[in-house]
Formats: C-alpha cells, sequence, structure tokens
C-alpha cells in the first residue's frame, strides 16, 4: 500500500514543478530551473515559455558535428543511444536561460529575452496578472510587460520629484506635464490639463489618488500678477472617477498648499464649498501687495477680522469676512470721494439706514440686495439730516422688495402690506429669481458700465460691456440658420437649436458670468438654449458651465455627438436615429475623455424659463 501511494505522494510534494512536468511536458531540470527563479510563480513561467517554445523543443534536430567538422562514429553511435534527447536538453536549457535571463538574444522571438524575469517582476507587484498571463498568448504577455515596465519607469521618475513627503508614506509628486496617461488609468479621468502642470498624491505603492493642476507664476505681466504668489495657483483638484477629492486627502492638499505657498482658485468648485471652507479654517492670513493695493486672503478668499481686507493705492477700501463683503456697524465699501456702500454676508443691505450713499447726496435704501423701503422714497437726494431735500421730488424713486413704482401705487402697496391685505401674494409675485452670484456682479459694476445687446453677422448676438473701460468684454454666440450649409461645418450638427458661444473675453476676472447669463436668457428666448464652444473651452469659462449644471433654476439637456466624430473618433452615439441632437463633442472629449464625455458640463444644452436679470438690468438703467 505504501508503494502504491509513494508516486501520489512525491507528486504532491514537488508542487508546481510536478504540474510543469506531467501537464506541460517540459524536463524535470527545466521545473527545476523555473522553480528556483520564482516557486510562486514558477508554473505560469513554464506555460508562457511552453506556449511559444515547446513545439521547437519537441522538434529539436542539431546536427551532430566533431570537433573536425566531421560525422564521428563516436556521435552516430550517440545518436543510437537517443542523441534527440540530449538534443531537446540542450535546446530546453538554451531557451530557458535566456527567457529567464537574456544572456543573448533568442533569434526567433528577440521580444522574449529576459521575459521571464520582468515577468516576475510585474507578477510580485500585481498578483493578480497571474490568471491573465495564464490566459495570454506570448504576444499579449510580451505587450502587458512592457506596458508594465513603461508605467514603473514614470512611477519612478514621479518619485524622484517629490514636493512633499508624508510619515504614512504618501507623497505629491510634481510631473512638470500637462498630460499623463499612467495618472488618466489610474485615476479614471482625463489626466491632461493645458492650463497647468499636473501634481500627483501617491501613496506608499505609487498609486495616486489626487491630481492637481498647478498654474505656475508667469513671468512679467500687469499689476494684478504681483497679486498671485511665487509658487502660483492650484486651479484644480480631481479624484477618482474625475469627481472631487475625498475628504481623507483634503489634510494632504491643505499641507502642500503651505509646503509650497500656492494659492488655491478651483474654477470648477463654487466660492461656498465644503473644501473652500475647509482651507478657511485652516489657512493663515496672508497680505499681498501689489501695485494695485493691498490685499488680505484667508485660504481662497478675501478675509480680514480688524480691517479692510482689500485697500487700493488710491483710497477705495472694502471690509471682507469669509469671501464676503461684510462689516458690522459701518460701510463694507468705502471711497476717498465719499461713497459708502453697506454690506452684510455679500448682500447689499442695510435696516437702518441707505445702504449706499453716493457722492454727491443721492442715497439708496436697499434691502437684501433689492431697492426697498417701507416710509418713503427709496432713492433721493438726502438733506443735511438724512431726509428726502424739499424740492427735489423729480429725483426720488419709490421701491418695495425690488418693484420700481409711481408714488401713489407705492402708498397703496405700502397701506396694503401694512394691513396684511395681500401680502404674501405681493410679495411672492415680486420675488425675483436672480442667482445670488449673478446679482453680486450686477451690485459691483461700476456706474459707467453698461450690458448691451447687439447684433453681428451670420446670425450672431454679442453681449458685451459698454461704457467704463473698468471693466470690459463679451461673449458672442450664433446659431446658424435652418437652410444654412455651413452648419455641419460650424458647430457638427442642429444641436437641439442652441445658440453656441463662438467667442468670449472678459477683464477683469469675475464679470464674465454676468455676460453668460443675459446670453443664456437670450438664446432661450430667441432659441433651443445655449451650448459651450463646441471645440476648445478655457479653464475660468469651464466654471460658468459646471455652476449651470448645478443650478436649480436652470435647465439642461443631453447633446449627442454628430456621426462624424463618431465615426473618426471610434466614439458611441447615444440617440443614433435623432440627428436633431447631433453636435461636435470635442470641447467635452478634452475634459472627460472619450467614453464619459457625456458626463461633462460642456456636453449639454442651458435652457431658463424667464428673463430676470434681463428685465432687472432694464429696470436699474443697466441694459443698453
Amino acid at each position: 500500500m505504501d508503494n502504491f501511494l509513494l508516486p501520489f505522494r512525491n507528486y504532491l510534494l514537488e508542487d508546481s514543478r510536478g504540474g510543469i512536468v506531467n501537464n506541460l511536458g517540459w524536463p524535470r531540470h527545466v521545473a527545476e530551473r523555473f522553480h528556483e527563479a520564482s516557486p510562486k510563480f514558477a508554473y505560469v513561467l513554464a506555460k508562457v515559455l511552453h506556449d511559444n517554445e515547446y513545439r521547437k523543443y519537441k522538434d529539436a534536430t542539431f546536427r551532430p558535428y566533431g570537433p573536425t567538422g566531421q560525422f564521428t562514429d563516436g556521435m552516430e553511435k550517440s545518436v543510437k543511444k537517443g542523441w534527440k534527447e540530449h538534443q531537446q536538453h540542450h535546446w530546453s536549457l538554451h531557451a530557458v536561460n535566456y527567457f529567464m535571463n537574456g544572456p543573448r538574444r533568442i533569434r526567433s522571438d528577440p521580444d522574449g529575452v529576459g521575459l521571464g524575469k520582468k515577468m516576475i517582476a510585474a507578477l510580485t507587484k500585481y498578483p493578480h496578472l497571474e490568471k491573465e498571463f495564464k490566459k495570454s498568448t506570448f504576444e499579449e504577455v510580451v505587450e502587458r510587460v512592457k506596458l508594465f515596465e513603461e508605467e514603473q519607469e514614470i512611477v519612478a521618475q514621479a518619485a524622484k520629484k517629490k514636493v512633499l513627503t508624508f510619515p504614512d508614506g504618501f507623497y505629491w509628486a510634481d510631473l512638470d506635464v500637462n498630460y499623463c496617461p499612467y495618472e488618466q488609468k489610474h485615476m479614471g479621468h482625463c489626466g491632461e490639463d493645458d492650463d497647468g502642470t499636473l501634481v500627483s498624491l501617491r501613496d506608499p505603492n505609487h498609486r495616486p489618488h489626487v491630481t492637481m493642476t498647478w498654474s505656475k507664476k508667469p513671468e512679467g505681466g500687469g499689476p494684478w500678477d504681483d497679486l498671485v504668489p511665487d509658487a502660483g495657483i492650484i486651479l484644480q483638484a480631481r479624484g477618482k472617477e474625475d469627481r472631487f477629492p475625498i475628504e481623507k486627502y483634503w489634510p494632504y492638499m491643505l499641507a502642500f498648499l503651505k509646503k509650497t505657498g500656492a494659492d488655491y482658485n478651483n474654477p470648477h468648485e463654487p466660492e461656498d464649498s465644503p473644501f473652500n471652507d475647509y482651507l478657511f479654517q485652516h489657512m493663515p492670513i496672508v497680505r499681498r501687495k501689489s501695485e494695485a493695493g493691498t490685499f488680505y486672503y484667508k485660504g481662497p478668499k478675501l478675509h480680514r477680522d480688524d480691517g479692510p481686507a482689500v485697500i487700493m493705492r488710491g483710497g477705495k477700501m472694502k471690509w471682507y469676512n469669509n469671501g464676503n463683503l461684510h462689516r458690522d456697524g459701518g460701510p463694507a465699501a468705502t471711497w476717498p470721494n465719499g461713497k459708502e456702500e453697506y454690506w452684510q454676508h455679500g448682500d447689499l443691505h442695510r435696516d437702518d439706514g441707505p445702504a449706499v450713499i453716493f457722492e454727491d447726496g443721492m442715497v439708496a435704501w436697499v434691502h437684501h440686495s433689492k431697492f426697498h423701503r417701507f416710509n418713503g422714497p427709496a432713492v433721493y437726494l438726502a438733506d443735511e439730516n438724512g431726509e428726502p431735500t424739499a424740492g427735489k421730488e423729480k429725483l426720488e424713486q419709490y421701491w418695495v422688495f425690488g418693484k420700481k413704482m409711481n408714488r401713489d401705487d407705492y402708498w397703496e402697496a405700502v397701506e396694503a402690506i401694512d394691513a396684511g391685505e395681500d401680502a404674501q401674494d405681493f410679495l411672492q409675485e415680486n420675488k425675483e429669481r436672480i442667482d445670488p452670484r449673478i446679482m453680486k456682479i450686477i451690485n459691483k459694476l461700476p456706474d459707467g458700465v453698461f450690458v448691451k445687446i447687439q447684433a453681428g453677422r451670420n446670425n450672431m448676438r454679442i453681449v458685451s460691456y459698454e461704457g467704463d473701460k473698468s471693466v470690459q468684454g463679451h461673449v458672442a454666440i450664433a446659431s446658424s440658420p435652418k437652410d444654412s450649409n455651413d452648419i455641419e461645418f460650424m458647430i457638427g450638427g442642429e444641436c437641439s437649436r442652441a445658440y453656441v458661444v463662438n467667442t468670449s473675453n472678459v477683464n477683469p476676472f469675475g464679470y464674465g458670468a454676468l455676460l453668460y447669463e443675459v446670453a443664456l436668457e437670450f438664446a432661450s428666448k430667441h432659441g433651443g438654449g445655449l451650448a459651450s464652444d463646441r471645440g476648445n473651452v478655457s479653464q475660468f469659462a469651464r466654471r460658468v458651465w459646471d455652476k449651470y449644471l448645478a443650478r436649480d433654476d436652470v435647465q439642461r439637456g443631453q447633446l449627442d455627438v454628430n456621426k462624424r466624430q463618431a465615426e473618426e473618433d471610434g466614439m458611441r452615439q447615444l440617440t443614433p436615429s435623432d440627428p436633431s441632437d447631433d453636435c461636435m463633442q470635442y470641447s467635452a472629449v478634452k475634459t472627460h475623455g472619450d467614453k464619459n464625455w457625456p458626463r461633462s458640463s460642456l456636453a449639454k444644452i442651458y435652457r431658463k424659463d424667464n428673463m430676470d436679470v434681463t428685465n432687472h438690468l432694464h429696470r436699474i438703467g443697466k441694459l443698453r
């Protein structure tokens, strides 16, 4: 019985060597060689070599020659005794040694030289590859190992460019490139940004977890460039699957900003985002000076506890708290000529007096960014006691919750509200639906700046700033008429009758969203809605579209990729039987890739069901 079980016991003890001999047909010495190289991965190594070289091993037919080149009698005798086995032994050692170490080239498969040693490195790093290698052809294994080596080279280069290392082994690497395929593959986003170079947060195994865009300070430029720290600005931060990084990685991001001194100004995140609030809580207040003035920041937000956060060279001062204009017990914005504005937490607002006092004596009562007063005119020329000046009634304006009225209607409304009659209906009827960020821009427009909508060539409309040159810019939108032969060339399809942004340029930064809002209302009224430029969208313009995607008061629709681009780039159309929503999607592909492009804010059409912003600009005399 013991003799019967002995072969099975020996087979079990042979581990993978038995499988190499019995399943693959390699001789015992080959199994031993693979086992010496890697007991854990010996079988998969032998199988890969078997799939490529075993036939040559079985068919080995080396012709035996002696030292003098003659076929000797001794060799003839050896052949008769099993020279073929000798040939196979010699050839198998030859193949295994070259496969594992590659001292010379295998003539039949140069890519196989040293492949075994490279496979061991890849399998040690990623053990799950063992199953993949067992099912792959020799050529597929070669390509996969090449990819592994390329990844390791990228990892090695990044490890040499560490900016900051943490006790737990995580580190920040300055990749110093605009595009990184390794980052793209492991993070699930496009891995590319033309507005700066990439920095990557990686774990001890060199896997990325956060990708940020680092825009370093350019040389030269105007006075506003002096406000950018020498370390530059972080413009974007993305986590896995193109989402914002999860909270567990925020301390690493904070440490990077503190270490490098870079600013954080992510146009893809709202100003009141949780991460901006996190930075506000943990970053110190810093003072920056430029030719324009002095500015105090706490994290990405203007902030100062004991004085104005903005002190302009000409004497203008503004008080900020947590990024919002705010001051208790006094005006939040003052001018050398005597003009004053009262703000509370970002709202132009004052309860016990006029919120705006102009240099010429005119005053305006404002309640939460709306002209409003219950016991008299909201806008008037004030006397020395702050009351309306007698004889200047023509300058008076009567407002209730943002609605301008003539004198008689005003007093009727005040009486009705005081009596409680229809007060709620009146308030609801006159409630404006203007996004707070847009209202902030309207409120800070200089006195001599106006918004203008004008016609351009080729069915184009241009929304621009006019008047005072302190704010300049435009947003040009266009839609092709139905009978135009150029529609495919211009935007790639019907695009759901969208007006498409053609060009945009606004200076200084921060005023562009108002022009986009007016353009959106115009496009919604006269077309199917508004869509972004189909080829290229700047980092800062992208912020507008991301916010449209998140806003509840803006409707959105999905645009499809047109047939031509889908065929050329191997993309899938969403509605191939409906050409009405076909549109070029190059800008969306740039941000999200050719698989996830439908998720991009640039792949949508946006609409509004009202003209509130346009109407409001008209009412306050800011629309031409």
